[in-house]
């Protein structure tokens, strides 16, 4: 009898410690998840007097959508961004997170024409060409990945390009 008892609280013990377990890894979930849905839903509020979103909020916003895999809600974003106002953030790094962006979508023309736009803001940023370059290696474009490898190269002679495949 008394070892039924024991087996009993034994199983109790564990189903408790299981939920216990499982309830922890639910809450931060439903931190996370309410953490978010309050950063979205604060958006109307975080603009400025000239009705701009700020760089901080842009960042926030474009990271959250981008990990749960909302890209049109990222370009949008980036877009609506790029139109608002030109004084606030580095036209080339919403060139290069557009690029990315419809990269990640195979989109490529598009890809290549803001990766592009950014280069021609700021010509001697290695890492736009780069990520340019590892587009054109993933194509299999290989004069174009040459041009951009020697340009690499003469900007930044110590860069790392050993990810490209040259055959």
């Amino acid at each position: 009898m008394s070892d039924t008892n024991l087996l009993f609280r034994l199983y109790l013990l564990m189903v408790f410690f299981f939920l216990l377990f499982f309830s922890l890894f639910l809450s931060k979930e439903m931190y996370l998840l309410l953490k978010q849905s309050l950063q979205i839903i604060s958006v109307p509020f975080k603009f400025d007097s000239k009705k701009n979103l700020l760089n901080d909020d842009y960042f926030t916003l474009f990271n959250i959508f981008f990990a749960r895999g909302n890209f049109l809600i990222c370009l949008s974003l980036s877009e609506f961004y790029l139109e608002s106002d030109k004084s606030f953030l580095n036209k080339d790094i919403l060139y290069t997170f557009l690029a990315y962006v419809y990269c990640e979508n195979s989109f490529w023309n598009i890809a290549e024409y803001y990766y592009l736009k950014a280069l021609s803001l700021s010509p001697e940023n290695c890492d736009i060409m780069f990520s340019l370059g590892k587009m054109y290696d993933n194509l299999g474009h290989k004069d174009k990945l040459r041009s951009i490898v020697k340009s690499i190269s003469l900007s930044d002679p110590n860069y790392d390009i050993s990810s490209f495949s040259f055959k």
